[in-house]
């Protein structure tokens, strides 16, 4: 199963699309879609956990 997410009111109008979700072989695959232009980065279980802690570190910021 992916999520999607669309990003902010200014990526939404640009058509960017970020999706995640798990591939067979237990990595991470996350794809960007920017207007037709594609990237992709799969990361490993213990890479994505620490992503997850930096989004959540980088989230707190915002809220001071």
């Amino acid at each position: 199963m992916a999520i999607l997410f669309s990003g902010t009111e200014e990526s939404k109008t640009r058509s960017h699309v970020l999706e995640c979700f798990a591939t067979n072989d237990e990595d991470i695959r996350i794809d960007i879609d920017m207007d037709g232009v594609f990237a992709f980065i799969n990361l490993d279980k213990q890479t994505a956990i620490r992503l997850a802690k930096e989004l959540r570190r980088q989230i707190a910021l915002l809220e001071v």
